[in-house]
Order: structure tokens, then sequence, then C-alpha cells
């Protein structure tokens, strides 16, 4: 059975009723994923402020970090 990491993106709280914050947050992960390309992400999860990406195998937690707007998570 593949090993699954929960990547954490980042602490937004201003994000938790914003769609917009979100949908920016989640396109931002998608073109992470993109470059990534050899590390494939099984879903997302957002709760209590905090944004996830889960994957799959080694070396997932170096492929969670990214910029928007000036604030790296």
């Amino acid at each position: 059975m593949p090993v699954l990491y929960f990547a954490e993106w980042g602490v937004l709280p201003e994000s938790r009723n914003s769609g917009v914050a979100f949908e920016l947050f989640r396109s931002s992960m998608q073109k992470a994923l993109e470059e990534a390309g050899d590390i494939p992400a099984l879903g997302y999860t957002f709760e209590g402020g905090v944004a996830h990406r889960i994957f799959q195998g080694l070396g997932a937690a170096e492929m969670c970090r990214t910029e928007i707007e000036g604030k790296t998570f």
C-alpha cells in the first residue's frame, strides 16, 4: 500500500468564508502539481482555514510550497 502524505499548504484565516480566496489557493496548488509532474495529488482538503494537498509517494513535503500575493505557504 502506498504511503499517503498530508502536505500543509498554509493557514488562511481570512479565507474561511471566501470562495474567491480558496479558488486562488486551489488554482495555485493545481499549477504546482502540473509543474511537479511526477508527484500526483490525490485530492485537496480545506478545513479550519488550513489548505492541504494530499500526496502519494516520497518527496511530497518538498512539493508543497508556493507563493500567493507575497504570502509563502
